[in-house]
């Protein structure tokens, strides 16, 4: 079971009490600070590969913090279930959304 180990780097929990803990939300400060720094064009951009390739159902219209919201709140349900398939696939769609854009 190490692989499923390796595939959730970057996802770190964060100890709920503490201060690094974003909006009750169990994605990384590291990870969410990378999301907040994207454009609203690039969360829609995030968003709707999710829903292409993850089968999820996310609405993209909201102002950017719902956005943000909304993508850390499906990244914290995978982690919780053990969804490394779903949590690799969306590694890779930030991935390239950052690099890329699109």
């Amino acid at each position: 079971m190490a692989a499923a180990g390796d595939a959730w780097e970057g996802f770190n929990v964060c100890d709920m009490d503490s201060s690094q803990s974003y909006n009750g939300s169990l994605v990384t400060q590291d990870l969410k600070a990378g999301i907040i720094r994207f454009t609203v064009d690039r969360l829609k951009a995030i968003i709707t590969a999710l829903n292409d390739e993850c089968g999820t159902v996310i609405s993209k219209t909201a102002k950017k913090q719902e956005l943000i919201d909304r993508i850390a709140q499906q990244l914290d349900e995978w982690k919780l279930s053990g969804n490394v398939d779903k949590w690799t696939k969306a590694k890779g769609i930030l991935e390239q959304v950052r690099l890329h854009g699109t």
